[in-house]
């Protein structure tokens, strides 16, 4: 009997843990003032994303959208007395999205600070929304109402708001960075795919504003409000945070200084056992240790069909493991009779009892040969 481990779906090695993908960066910059928050995209925008169209209101008096004016920003106006103004990205976030969504950006409030009726909204939507949409939109999950007075309220469909302890910084005065991560339940995957999805509000210092839970969300438009104010938005980051997969936390828990493929690429051998890594994080060895070749494999039960052997639990590596026979090394055919059960574990390897197909046991002799795929 023997392992192998045969090539599966390729690692990223230069990809760290929790890395970030950026799917669109807008820092708004127009060589003049400029009524069409499109102008320039190709060369003020980056990202996967890049470029992204802006659906906004037509201006007019009542409310308007604007490119510069003092600084190379993003304006958002909405007169008293009048609707909202507002700017939505046309594009739905979620196909991208692969682990956590991180949306940043630098917000300050130009005029009348301190009215805590007058307010800017960061809002997802799971349909393309209307661009002078109110943030208690029904379409409108998860949103965040920044008020001119500092105030915060967090919106959920269907429920009334949330008003957390804390507050942001409001100055005419300074920008304010803000970060606004939505994720699965756990905070850690994507929040389009689960049973569930949960928002964290932070400022520029990290400080958790708000954190509140969703129902699980479906779709990501991208939707910035004004209400009776004017805003002003720079800096605007939107990221994917990839989780590491199992792999990359197994080959970083043993070489955690080096980026260096030729140590933790999935083909390398850096203990110089014959043995890659892709081997030896499927069967659960030591890739730092070359008396670590096999794993442990009991033979006592094969004349009778059966034999164990040791591998990295299958919830961890989500690999398929099978079971191969021969009777010259040069020929095989999978088993797809053989019965594998691990036996029950706490740890990051298992122990799998195989039963092989009996009528495999008639011939003169028969080899097996355990793959991980």
């Amino acid at each position: 009997v023997v392992a192998d481990a045969v090539a599966f779906s390729p690692v990223p090695a230069a990809l760290p843990s929790g890395a970030s993908l950026q799917l669109l960066e807008d820092d708004f910059d127009s060589a003049a003032n400029n009524f069409d928050a499109n102008a320039a995209l190709a060369s003020r925008q980056s990202g996967l994303l890049a470029p992204a169209f802006l659906r906004g209101n037509a201006n007019n008096g009542a409310w308007q959208s604007q490119l510069g004016n003092d600084s190379p920003t993003l304006l958002l106006a909405s007169f008293p007395g009048q609707t909202t103004a507002g700017e939505s990205l046309d594009l739905d976030l979620a196909p991208a999205t692969r682990g956590r969504l991180v949306i940043r950006l630098s917000l300050r409030c130009k005029a009348d600070n301190g009215d805590p009726t007058r307010w800017f909204s960061l809002s997802l939507s799971d349909q393309p929304p209307a661009p002078n949409a109110f943030v208690t939109d029904s379409t409108h999950s998860p949103g965040v109402l920044f008020r001119a007075n500092g105030g915060i309220q967090c919106f959920r469909p269907g429920q009334l708001p949330d008003n957390p302890a804390t507050s942001w910084t409001a100055d005419s005065s300074v920008k304010r960075d803000i970060r606004l991560v939505i994720s699965d339940t756990a905070g850690i995957g994507s929040p389009f795919r689960g049973n569930g999805s949960l928002a964290r509000l932070y400022d520029e210092s990290e400080t958790l504003l708000a954190e509140w839970p969703l129902a699980q969300l479906n779709a990501g438009w991208l939707h910035l409000g004004a209400y009776e104010s004017l805003w002003e938005i720079d800096a605007l980051r939107i990221t994917t945070e990839v989780p590491a997969t199992d792999y990359q936390s197994w080959i970083a828990a043993y070489f955690p200084a080096t980026e260096d493929p030729a140590v933790i690429g999935p083909d390398a051998d850096p203990d110089g056992d014959g043995r890659d890594n892709r081997f030896e994080h499927a069967f659960g060895l030591a890739p730092d240790s070359g008396s670590a070749v096999s794993p442990h494999i009991d033979l006592t039960g094969l004349q009778a069909g059966g034999f164990t052997y040791t591998r990295r639990r299958v919830a961890l590596t989500g690999l398929d493991y099978k079971i191969w026979a021969s009777e010259d090394l040069l020929d095989w055919q999978e088993d797809t009779g053989a019965v594998q059960t691990p036996a029950p574990t706490t740890g990051e390897l298992e122990m799998v009892a195989v039963a092989v197909s009996p009528h495999l046991l008639a011939g003169p002799r028969r080899l097996f040969r355990v793959t991980a795929d």
